[in-house]
């Protein structure tokens, strides 16, 4: 449970830090705009252009956003409505981006990301860049809660490159930031540092304390996901006197959670419910100012206070708190918080004896475990094909840059050649010299071009195999979970002595049998996508094969080695050896020749 609470930290908890980047660019970022009043004024005596009024409207919506007030939503909403009737496509961004950033903040996700889409398909060249990246980095922040992690990706290094190209270096911090924040959920806590110092570097230059203050709580996320607990205190230390001057509700409450996470694993969970309970202080201290979920920030706190309670044992606490996990998951669309609180709502009924619900649970999380391991595969892959993209567009930039160059000087070279016949011949062979060696280096750049692609192909293959094995360990830990709950649950069904027990046994099996038949379906499959040719043209050359060897020739053949193959079969690594020898028999290879080798052929 320990392990539970640690990944969803890493991935959720931490991801809530990108919250304060939601609100950056609404205050020192953006040009002075008029005043609420002197905005009402120009709509009541301005002229009755409908176009023209839209816009005034979204600028009035952004000044109540700004301040928090209520009248944001009707304001936008009337301004969207004129904009639509008179065909004004600025109009109908300006205000569809309030609208979805209203509606965030008031945790009405799916309406927030409608208006932010609708504004995103109206962006052209002359949109304001600032536009452009209230629109990707409020995408960014509903993807993250939502658990879209390939789709805030996505926006978010759009985000970057309009930041870049504008040379917006505090937005450019925002996007660093977030963007750094997916490679400590997937676990690449070391790279993730080095982008939040980054940012930071960047709030400090500009002297920015509340945002500076942030990435010192961010830091100390990173360095709690590398296990190192002294340092992740000590940048929490040097953010706690900053919030507390500034009164950073936000901020404190993300470092108290930072801190509760510390006391949990150390295992002092009366120290863990001390720093919470000020973190849920802090949380209920937020104001209308605040531009994130406050929603996602409670769930995150009361799954924190039901981990607790379950290791102390207080499991009607723990049920209690579960169950509100599970009902403020539901209302935001949180599916990694409503899979754990069920998870937690099966064990702590587990521990009460109630056999019946927490058998209930369990049928209930394998269900929506299946659900999220699926989304994550699926993540992961197209998070690293995104990356994968992302790196191969910078080479083929600079690979277009360098052609460029090279037909610019192939241009200066002609013209050139053009006026060194007019001087005299005896330039002509100087330059038809340049020019041959010109192409020759077109050629050579044309060459490296297609050396790139033929590395991107094989290292496209490599990713797959990566995917397909975490995707197999994935599979393998799913079903060890899955036996583990079913023989604690047959235990309590094997002591009682209802005669009531009989359909109780029959539910038991059929949630073991189903847990089991489809490990290698599901594999095979997988594995399938990835090799399609393998086992057709291994069975071809090698008829005599059984099907538990040719299971492991397509283990030996991901270059599993013989401990991971043992974790997937669970079969001793005597077993795993002996089979290895009369597969070798079988093929009839020799003691000098690799076993692997002689699989990738197929």
């Amino acid at each position: 449970m320990n392990q539970t609470y640690t990944h969803q930290s890493g991935v959720f908890l931490f991801i809530i830090i990108l919250l304060f980047t939601s609100s950056w660019g609404f205050s020192g970022n953006i040009p002075i705009q008029p005043s609420i009043d002197s905005l009402k004024h120009m709509i009541i005596n301005g002229k009755r252009d409908p176009g023209k009024l839209s816009v005034l409207y979204a600028q009035l919506a952004r000044e109540y956003y700004k301040t928090g007030s209520d009248s944001c939503v009707p304001t936008a909403l009337t301004g969207l409505k004129l904009a639509e009737n008179a065909g004004c496509q600025d109009g109908i961004r300006s205000n569809c981006i309030y609208l979805g950033l209203c509606y965030l903040k008031s945790d009405s996700l799916n309406l927030a990301k409608k208006y932010l889409l609708k504004a995103l398909v109206l962006i052209n060249l002359q949109t304001d860049p600032l536009e452009k990246m209230r629109i990707l980095n409020g995408l960014g922040y509903i993807s993250d809660l939502q658990s879209d992690y390939a789709g805030a990706l996505k926006y978010y290094m759009q985000g970057k490159k309009v930041a870049e190209e504008t040379v917006n270096n505090l937005w450019r911090a925002d996007f660093l930031n977030n963007i750094a924040a997916f490679y400590n959920s997937a676990g690449m806590y070391q790279k993730s540092v080095g982008l939040f110092k980054e940012a930071s570097n960047i709030y400090s230059e500009n002297k920015d304390s509340t945002y500076y203050a942030n990435s010192l709580v961010n830091l100390g996320r990173a360095y709690l996901g590398l296990k190192k607990f002294d340092s992740a205190i000590t940048y929490y230390n040097l953010a706690l006197p900053i919030q507390l001057r500034l009164k950073n509700y936000y901020g404190l409450a993300n470092l108290y959670l930072g801190l509760t996470e510390i006391k949990i694993q150390q295992s002092k969970l009366q120290d863990a419910i001390d720093l919470l309970k000020i973190g849920m202080e802090m949380i209920d201290s937020l104001d209308k100012g605040f531009h994130g979920s406050g929603l996602f920030m409670k769930v995150d706190a009361e799954q924190a206070m039901g981990l607790i309670y379950l290791k102390m044992k207080e499991y009607r606490q723990a049920e209690s708190h579960y169950r509100i996990v599970r009902k403020l998951a539901q209302q935001g669309s949180f599916l990694q918080y409503e899979t754990e609180a069920i998870k937690g709502l099966s064990e702590v009924m587990e521990k009460k004896g109630q056999k019946d619900s927490a058998l209930f649970f369990a049928r209930l999380y394998q269900k929506y475990s299946d659900s999220l391991w699926q989304i994550r595969d699926n993540q992961k892959i197209i998070l690293t094909e995104l990356e994968f993209a992302f790196k191969n567009d910078q080479e083929k930039n600079k690979i277009e840059i360098e052609k460029q160059q090279v037909v610019k000087a192939r241009n200066n070279l002609i013209y050139i050649l053009i006026f060194s016949i007019v001087v005299g011949t005896s330039m002509v062979f100087l330059l038809l010299y340049l020019l041959q060696r010109n192409k020759a280096r077109h050629i050579n750049l044309v060459k490296k071009n297609l050396e790139l692609e033929n590395i991107n192909l094989e290292k496209d293959i490599d990713l797959k195999n990566k995917e397909l094995l975490i995707q197999s360990i994935n599979l393998a830990e799913k079903k060890e979970v899955m036996s583990e709950m079913s023989d604690k649950l047959q235990g309590l069904i094997d002591s009682s002595v209802s005669p009531d027990d009989n359909p109780m046994r029959n539910l038991l099996r059929d949630f073991k049998n189903k847990n089991s038949e489809n490990f290698w379906d599901e594999f095979n499959a997988r594995f399938r996508d990835v090799h399609p040719q393998f086992y057709s043209s291994l069975t071809k050359d090698h008829p005599g094969l059984t099907p538990n060897e040719i299971k492991l020739c397509a283990f030996i053949r991901l270059n599993l080695t013989t401990k991971e193959i043992e974790l997937l079969t669970r079969k001793s690594e005597n077993t795993i050896k002996i089979a290895r020898h009369r597969l070798r028999h079988k093929l009839g290879l020799g003691r000098e020749e690799n076993l692997t080798s002689f699989l990738n052929k197929f």
